[in-house]
Protein backbone atom coordinates (compact mmCIF):
# COMPACT_ATOMS: atom_id res chain seq x y z
CA UNK A 1 0.00 0.00 0.00
CA UNK A 2 1.37 3.17 -1.01
CA UNK A 3 1.38 6.33 1.52
CA UNK A 4 -1.08 7.84 -0.26
CA UNK A 5 -3.68 4.85 -0.11
CA UNK A 6 -2.45 4.57 3.81
CA UNK A 7 -3.82 8.26 4.15
CA UNK A 8 -6.64 7.63 2.03
CA UNK A 9 -7.50 4.23 4.17
CA UNK A 10 -7.12 6.25 7.74
CA UNK A 11 -9.16 8.96 6.77
CA UNK A 12 -12.17 6.86 5.89
CA UNK A 13 -11.97 4.89 9.30
CA UNK A 14 -11.61 7.65 11.15
CA UNK A 15 -14.24 9.44 9.25
CA UNK A 16 -16.35 5.86 9.96
CA UNK A 17 -15.41 6.44 13.56
CA UNK A 18 -16.66 10.18 13.64
CA UNK A 19 -19.90 9.65 12.10
CA UNK A 20 -20.87 6.46 14.38
CA UNK A 21 -19.69 8.90 17.32
CA UNK A 22 -21.94 11.86 16.31
CA UNK A 23 -24.50 8.89 16.16
CA UNK A 24 -24.19 7.35 19.12
CA UNK A 25 -24.14 10.87 21.22
CA UNK A 26 -27.61 12.06 19.13
CA UNK A 27 -29.41 8.86 20.27
CA UNK A 28 -28.04 9.05 23.79
CA UNK A 29 -29.38 12.74 24.11
CA UNK A 30 -32.87 11.75 23.02
CA UNK A 31 -32.96 8.53 25.43
CA UNK A 32 -31.78 10.63 28.29
CA UNK A 33 -32.54 14.14 27.53
CA UNK A 34 -35.47 13.86 25.54
CA UNK A 35 -36.86 15.92 22.40
CA UNK A 36 -39.35 18.76 22.38
CA UNK A 37 -42.83 17.92 21.61
CA UNK A 38 -46.69 19.28 21.43
CA UNK A 39 -49.95 17.84 22.43
CA UNK A 40 -53.18 18.82 22.00
CA UNK A 41 -55.94 18.13 24.33
CA UNK A 42 -54.44 17.35 27.97
CA UNK A 43 -56.95 18.80 30.38
CA UNK A 44 -56.18 20.90 33.80
CA UNK A 45 -55.07 18.63 36.84
CA UNK A 46 -57.63 17.31 39.14
CA UNK A 47 -57.41 17.92 42.63
CA UNK A 48 -60.00 16.70 45.48
CA UNK A 49 -59.66 17.93 49.18
CA UNK A 50 -57.86 14.92 51.07
CA UNK A 51 -56.52 14.69 54.57
CA UNK A 52 -54.03 12.93 56.60
CA UNK A 53 -50.56 12.48 56.97
CA UNK A 54 -47.63 10.57 57.02
CA UNK A 55 -43.51 10.62 58.83
CA UNK A 56 -40.84 9.55 56.29
CA UNK A 57 -37.71 7.87 57.46
CA UNK A 58 -35.15 10.49 56.66
CA UNK A 59 -31.96 10.53 58.49
CA UNK A 60 -31.34 13.32 60.40
CA UNK A 61 -34.83 15.11 59.88
CA UNK A 62 -37.95 14.51 61.83
CA UNK A 63 -40.19 15.24 59.47
CA UNK A 64 -43.95 14.98 58.41
CA UNK A 65 -45.98 15.04 55.61
CA UNK A 66 -49.13 15.99 55.48
CA UNK A 67 -51.80 15.49 52.29
CA UNK A 68 -54.10 18.54 51.04
CA UNK A 69 -55.50 17.25 48.14
CA UNK A 70 -55.64 14.14 46.23
CA UNK A 71 -54.12 15.34 42.72
CA UNK A 72 -53.62 13.55 39.28
CA UNK A 73 -51.75 15.27 36.51
CA UNK A 74 -51.76 14.29 32.83
CA UNK A 75 -49.52 16.40 31.18
CA UNK A 76 -46.55 17.13 28.90
CA UNK A 77 -42.97 17.00 30.54
CA UNK A 78 -41.21 20.72 29.49
CA UNK A 79 -38.57 20.13 31.20
CA UNK A 80 -37.02 17.03 33.69
CA UNK A 81 -34.03 18.25 36.36
CA UNK A 82 -32.23 16.02 39.16
CA UNK A 83 -30.94 17.72 42.00
CA UNK A 84 -27.92 15.53 43.84
CA UNK A 85 -27.61 18.21 46.29
CA UNK A 86 -27.19 15.91 49.56
CA UNK A 87 -29.34 18.10 52.04
CA UNK A 88 -32.95 17.55 53.37
CA UNK A 89 -34.33 18.79 49.69
CA UNK A 90 -32.20 16.20 47.70
CA UNK A 91 -32.66 13.24 49.80
CA UNK A 92 -36.81 14.44 49.91
CA UNK A 93 -36.94 14.78 45.94
CA UNK A 94 -34.32 14.49 43.94
CA UNK A 95 -36.17 15.99 40.57
CA UNK A 96 -38.21 18.36 39.78
CA UNK A 97 -40.58 18.37 36.44
CA UNK A 98 -41.98 21.07 34.23
CA UNK A 99 -45.46 20.04 33.02
CA UNK A 100 -47.54 21.29 30.95
CA UNK A 101 -51.06 20.52 29.57
CA UNK A 102 -53.84 22.81 27.73
CA UNK A 103 -53.13 25.18 25.24
CA UNK A 104 -48.86 25.35 26.34
CA UNK A 105 -49.02 21.62 25.87
CA UNK A 106 -50.59 22.31 22.58
CA UNK A 107 -48.63 24.59 20.70
CA UNK A 108 -44.91 24.05 22.84
CA UNK A 109 -43.42 23.61 19.22
CA UNK A 110 -45.60 26.51 17.66
CA UNK A 111 -44.20 28.94 20.06
CA UNK A 112 -40.73 29.90 20.57
CA UNK A 113 -40.94 29.06 24.39
CA UNK A 114 -36.95 28.36 25.98
CA UNK A 115 -37.83 26.36 29.25
CA UNK A 116 -35.00 26.19 31.94
CA UNK A 117 -35.15 24.30 35.41
CA UNK A 118 -32.95 25.40 38.05
CA UNK A 119 -33.20 26.37 41.88
CA UNK A 120 -36.22 24.27 42.21
CA UNK A 121 -37.69 26.97 39.80
CA UNK A 122 -39.21 26.46 36.14
CA UNK A 123 -38.52 29.24 34.17
CA UNK A 124 -39.23 30.16 30.58
CA UNK A 125 -38.09 33.07 28.11
CA UNK A 126 -39.85 33.95 24.29
CA UNK A 127 -37.68 35.25 21.91
CA UNK A 128 -41.03 37.04 20.08
CA UNK A 129 -44.26 38.23 21.99
CA UNK A 130 -46.59 37.61 19.14
CA UNK A 131 -48.13 34.47 19.98
CA UNK A 132 -48.88 35.71 23.38
CA UNK A 133 -52.63 35.99 22.23
CA UNK A 134 -53.07 32.01 21.80
CA UNK A 135 -52.99 32.03 25.66
CA UNK A 136 -55.23 34.69 26.69
CA UNK A 137 -51.44 36.77 27.63
CA UNK A 138 -49.04 35.72 30.06
CA UNK A 139 -51.47 34.82 32.79
CA UNK A 140 -53.07 32.24 30.61
CA UNK A 141 -49.13 30.32 30.05
CA UNK A 142 -48.81 30.48 34.15
CA UNK A 143 -52.30 28.81 34.15
CA UNK A 144 -51.64 25.69 32.34
CA UNK A 145 -48.00 25.29 33.90
CA UNK A 146 -46.14 24.08 36.94
CA UNK A 147 -42.85 22.96 38.53
CA UNK A 148 -43.50 20.05 40.45
CA UNK A 149 -41.01 18.67 43.53
CA UNK A 150 -41.87 15.35 42.39
CA UNK A 151 -41.58 12.85 45.92
CA UNK A 152 -41.34 9.23 45.78
CA UNK A 153 -41.03 7.26 49.18
CA UNK A 154 -41.19 3.98 47.11
CA UNK A 155 -38.31 2.72 45.50
CA UNK A 156 -39.57 2.22 42.23
CA UNK A 157 -41.85 4.85 42.08
CA UNK A 158 -38.62 7.11 42.27
CA UNK A 159 -36.92 5.35 39.61
CA UNK A 160 -39.92 5.91 37.10
CA UNK A 161 -39.33 9.69 38.39
CA UNK A 162 -36.27 9.36 37.39
CA UNK A 163 -36.66 7.74 33.69
CA UNK A 164 -39.05 10.90 33.15
CA UNK A 165 -38.11 13.11 30.44
CA UNK A 166 -38.41 16.15 28.40
CA UNK A 167 -40.95 15.36 25.84
CA UNK A 168 -42.59 12.41 27.58
CA UNK A 169 -46.59 12.09 27.84
CA UNK A 170 -47.05 11.09 31.13
CA UNK A 171 -50.18 11.14 33.91
CA UNK A 172 -48.90 11.06 37.81
CA UNK A 173 -51.02 10.22 41.15
CA UNK A 174 -50.57 10.72 44.23
CA UNK A 175 -51.08 14.08 47.00
CA UNK A 176 -50.02 17.72 46.97
CA UNK A 177 -48.54 18.39 50.20
CA UNK A 178 -46.89 20.47 53.31
CA UNK A 179 -43.76 18.95 54.54
CA UNK A 180 -42.52 20.39 57.56
CA UNK A 181 -39.15 18.90 59.17
CA UNK A 182 -36.82 20.38 62.44
CA UNK A 183 -33.30 19.23 61.43
CA UNK A 184 -30.67 17.73 63.53
CA UNK A 185 -29.50 21.01 65.08
CA UNK A 186 -32.99 22.38 65.80
CA UNK A 187 -33.66 23.84 62.41
CA UNK A 188 -36.93 24.01 60.95
CA UNK A 189 -37.73 23.27 57.19
CA UNK A 190 -40.87 23.86 55.45
CA UNK A 191 -41.75 22.95 52.10
CA UNK A 192 -45.41 23.61 51.39
CA UNK A 193 -47.32 22.91 48.10
CA UNK A 194 -48.94 25.61 46.20
CA UNK A 195 -52.71 24.34 45.55
CA UNK A 196 -53.94 26.49 42.79
CA UNK A 197 -52.53 26.72 38.98
CA UNK A 198 -52.86 30.94 38.53
CA UNK A 199 -50.23 31.74 41.26
CA UNK A 200 -46.34 32.42 39.91
CA UNK A 201 -42.82 33.01 41.83
CA UNK A 202 -41.85 31.98 45.06
CA UNK A 203 -44.26 29.28 47.14
CA UNK A 204 -45.64 28.61 43.47
CA UNK A 205 -44.56 25.18 42.98
CA UNK A 206 -46.63 21.97 43.42
CA UNK A 207 -44.74 19.68 46.09
CA UNK A 208 -46.40 16.24 44.71
CA UNK A 209 -45.93 12.97 46.92
CA UNK A 210 -45.95 11.07 43.85
CA UNK A 211 -47.82 7.52 44.10
CA UNK A 212 -48.39 6.21 40.49
CA UNK A 213 -46.37 6.64 37.31
CA UNK A 214 -48.21 6.14 34.00
CA UNK A 215 -45.96 6.64 30.52
CA UNK A 216 -48.76 7.64 27.96
CA UNK A 217 -48.13 7.99 24.00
Amino acid sequence: MTYEERQLHNRIVWGGLLIIIIVVCVVWNRMHTGKRRAIAGIGAPIQKEAEGSIKPDIEGYDTTITFLYSYEIEALVLSSKEYTDFNFGGKLSSRDLGLAWGKVAEYNTKVDFHWKQANRWLEYRLDSYEDLALFGGFSGITQNVSNNHAIALDPEIRKQINRIKKGDHIRLKGYLVNVDTVRADGATIAWHSSVTRDDEGDGACEVMYVTSVEMLP
